[in-house]
């Protein structure tokens, strides 16, 4: 793999956009981000086509939605950009991304869940660092856990000591020490771009790696056939340490296992490997998410429950 390309740091003043790659987002959302991110000394910009609807689906047309991104990382006075929303529409417009254009004007890029399948998108296509961190249609309305790990990441200053949030406990399911590339996501975009040429795992097969996801809205059969997956296309084989964020809006409807069977399950999993596991962190779906930058070195070492990484800007 080329060089990792890290994106310069936010600066008091710089442009920030937000734009809708997946599902539509609300006008009177945005209409909120934009007044904090204002209040916050930052110019904003908005995607042409951020609140075009087709049902509750898309936010407007795959043209529409390649268009806005492109445009985003071309504007040369835009500096960072959020993913307005989630949803399951991105993987339609990575064969429009002009990722020669995101490799000569290399931007920060927020968000989670879907945002997720652009982000290995681009990393894999321009090997570009992101972020998994809050969606911008929300961004107002996040708290102070999340805004202490978003800003200082994305402004370049040291990140607070990464613990968990207030009412929540990790929970180490195997013990050890871990160093290599942080990637990962949403566990089911991951597992969707498996094998594909918008995959970065499958172009590290010489780098050693720490594998983050989580879930929403799956039933555990699911996240554990996603699992087998991971380790049946060898990227476990690679895998120095993972973070396991909250599994929220799942169920075991539909389906044949809970959660003990989920943990039981992914422990008998990783026997065949010797790498450190952490569950239940604040990233993902979660109200409270520590930031992550996807591409920079990272460690782990849970007799401290530490956990470490660059902040993946210049």
């Amino acid at each position: 793999m080329a060089q990792i390309v890290c994106p310069n740091k936010l600066l008091p003043g710089d442009t920030v956009a937000i734009v809708a790659p997946s599902e539509p987002v609300e006008r009177e959302d945005v209409t909120k981000t934009k007044a904090y991110l204002e209040g916050l000394g930052y110019k904003v910009k908005l995607g042409k086509h951020l609140f075009y609807k087709i049902g509750d689906y898309t936010a407007g047309t795959i043209e529409d939605r390649a268009e806005d991104v492109n445009w985003a990382f071309g504007d040369p006075e835009i500096k960072a950009i959020f993913a307005g929303q989630g949803g399951y529409a991105a993987d339609q417009i990575l064969d429009r991304v002009d990722y020669e254009a995101v490799s000569k004007n290399p931007k920060i890029f927020v968000g989670y869940s879907d945002a997720t399948t652009l982000q290995f998108a681009l990393f894999a296509k321009a090997n570009l660092v992101t972020f998994s961190g809050p969606n911008g249609a929300g961004l107002h309305e996040q708290d102070k856990y999340t805004y202490d790990y978003l800003w200082p990441t994305l402004t370049g200053f040291e990140t607070p000591k990464i613990i968990p949030a207030e009412g929540n406990k990790w929970e180490v399911l195997r013990s050890g020490k871990g160093r290599g590339l942080l990637i990962g996501g949403n566990l089911d975009c991951i597992c969707s771009l498996l094998g594909t040429i918008y995959d970065p795992l499958s172009k590290l097969t010489d780098q050693k790696i720490i594998l983050f996801w989580e879930e929403d809205e799956s039933i555990f059969n699911d996240i554990i056939r996603d699992m087998f997956q991971l380790k049946n296309a060898g990227v476990l084989e690679r895998c120095e340490g993972m973070l396991v964020g909250k599994i929220t809006n799942s169920s075991e409807e539909g389906g044949y296992v809970g959660i003990p069977e989920l943990r039981y399950t992914l422990l008998q999993l990783a026997r065949a490997f010797d790498f450190p596991i952490i569950w239940n962190m604040d990233f993902g779906h979660v109200p409270a998410k520590i930031t992550i930058p996807q591409g920079v070195e990272g460690e782990i070492d849970t007799k401290t429950l530490t956990i470490k990484f660059q902040n993946g800007v210049l």
